[in-house]
């Protein structure tokens, strides 16, 4: 599977090694630092590639969206939308120093990026634990990651990339449902194992 990856920071470059290691074509762009992003391709071999992000939809099988969420509108513009693809959204609403959370009201994340690319598939993954977490969750056998959207072949690839990445999906349900998992949410930075997780998103429904 060719994987497009807009926001090449650490979110973005963590998951794209694991999918290089599973054998996937990772392009990544949209970097502060082109530079140390390009010495980090070059150590991942011939399957890792550096992209202009314009370039970025045309490539790829999926995209996977991961700018921080000040640049989300920037980023968005530069690809020049995503007719047709599925397009992961991992963004949570941070404030640019990450140090509180941008008030959104009713609105989610994953809204603001569904409408941001029009025609896409919009699925909500990859946004749920730290990377800390994430990191640590192959060590204690896989830690879910929620999955939320309106297209269901389309879950079923980021379930996929999911599993690829060393973890278990959860679908939540429609987009609308990534209120639950997406920071502030009462799923969001809680680690859950398969045997637990299906209570967990019951108690967090029931009380949304």
């Amino acid at each position: 599977m060719k994987i497009g990856i807009v926001g090449a920071g650490n979110v973005g470059r963590f998951y794209g090694e694991r999918w290089v290691g599973r054998g996937h074509a990772v392009a990544f762009s949209y970097a502060r630092d082109v530079g140390r992003l390009e010495a980090f391709v070059a150590g991942l071999g011939p399957s890792a590639s550096v992209l202009e992000v314009e370039d970025v939809a045309a490539y790829s099988d999926v995209v996977v969206f991961s700018p921080p969420f000040e640049q989300i509108e920037h980023a968005a513009a530069r690809m020049g939308g995503a007719t047709g693809k599925v397009l992961i959204d991992t963004t949570n609403p941070f404030n640019p120093e990450r140090t509180g959370l941008v008030e959104l009201g009713t609105a989610t994340s994953a809204g603001i990026v569904a409408g941001l690319f029009p025609g896409a598939l919009v699925v909500k993954a990859l946004h749920n634990l730290s990377l800390a977490q994430a990191g640590d969750a192959t060590g204690r056998g896989p830690a879910v990651m929620f999955l939320a959207g309106e297209h269901n072949g389309a879950k079923e690839t980021a379930a996929r990339l999911i599993v690829d990445a060393g973890f278990a999906p959860f679908d939540t349900g429609a987009l609308s449902a990534a209120k639950l998992s997406e920071a502030p949410g009462p799923l969001f930075m809680n680690v859950y194992g398969v045997t637990e997780v299906a209570e967990a998103v019951a108690h967090a429904t029931a009380h949304r």
